[in-house]
């Protein structure tokens, strides 16, 4: 497995608050990595370390496979948009990336008018970022970004105060660069629900520490609505199901996970006539957001 992104034991302390404590994650290549945590949690903190905007206290990170402090090479290969996008209200998108163009010492601006067509902004003209609305100042943030053909994106919490409609193009964008460009992208957010519907990964941190890492899948898995049954005879359960086709899981000699909907009176009558009871009925149907708050325990951070 190739990771563009590892830490180990990473941490950042501020006196007696750890804004980071031994984080340890991987984001694989080509992955939308939602990093999902409160406000506070420490998600801004990870960016700021990753693009060498501060340092840490403990614990090592990798970019690209690179080890080590000097990474200068490796940071080339990424880019990011941490807290809020830095334009220049008094200028064009196009003069905004124009200056960028110039930061990163590129000589010519071939390229700018196929970064704007992809962050939707072809058709502002003259018209300046202050002028913009919210969605469109994040749109060009991220195409100031875009600057340079990064690997790797880095966005911190970027549908933060958008409206629907802006939560949609940032989306649609975010699945666009990663798609058809093949970056990998990073997100910070306390918005599950929203991230559940792009990322192909997840990384949870609380208090400065990754509480758990796994795949969409996983997190599906994990949410999906199932009964658990507990029986008298398995096998006969399991011939009921397979006959019915229904997608199950036998968890012990005596129970199994159903996934799905489930007629439990219609189940009971066929494993009867099997001479199979039901001993227990659980029902399991965990959204998202519950699953997180289990995850992390209820309250605030302290």
């Amino acid at each position: 497995m190739e990771y563009v992104l590892e830490t180990k034991s990473l941490t950042k302390k501020y006196r007696n608050f750890y804004a980071l404590k031994n984080l340890n994650m991987r984001v694989e290549k080509g992955a939308i990595y939602g990093f999902v945590g409160r406000n506070g949690a420490g998600k801004t903190t990870l960016i700021r370390v990753l693009c060498g905007l501060q340092d840490t206290n403990l614990g090592e990170y990798a970019l690209f496979g690179k080890w080590g402090k000097e990474k200068q090479a490796e940071r080339e290969k990424m880019s990011g948009v941490v807290e809020t996008p830095s334009i220049y209200l008094g200028m064009t998108a196009e003069d905004n990336i124009k200056i960028q163009y110039k930061t990163l010492g590129i000589p010519s601006f071939d390229g700018i008018d196929e970064i704007l067509k992809t962050v939707g902004l072809s058709n502002t003209g003259k018209k300046k970022a202050k002028n913009f609305s919210l969605g469109m100042k994040q749109r060009l943030g991220i195409a100031i970004a875009l600057v340079g053909n990064p690997d790797l994106l880095l966005l911190d919490e970027p549908i933060n105060g958008l409206d629907p409609q802006g939560i949609v193009e940032i989306r649609e964008l975010i699945l666009k660069l990663n798609k058809e460009r093949g970056i990998t992208i990073l997100i910070s957010s306390h918005i599950l629900g929203e991230l559940s519907k792009i990322a192909t990964h997840y990384g949870f941190i609380n208090k400065g520490s990754m509480v758990a890492e796994m795949s969409a899948k996983q997190l599906f898995e994990k949410c999906r609505k199932c009964t658990k049954l507990e029986v008298t005879d398995i096998k006969s359960l399991s011939v009921v199901l397979e006959k019915d086709n229904f997608e199950y899981k036998v968890i012990t000699d005596t129970q199994a996970e159903i996934y799905g909907d489930v007629m439990v009176t219609d189940l009971a009558i066929k494993l009867q006539k099997l001479g199979c009871n039901i001993v227990k009925i659980t029902e399991n149907d965990e959204d998202l957001e519950s699953f997180y708050i289990n995850l992390v325990g209820g309250g605030e951070n302290e």
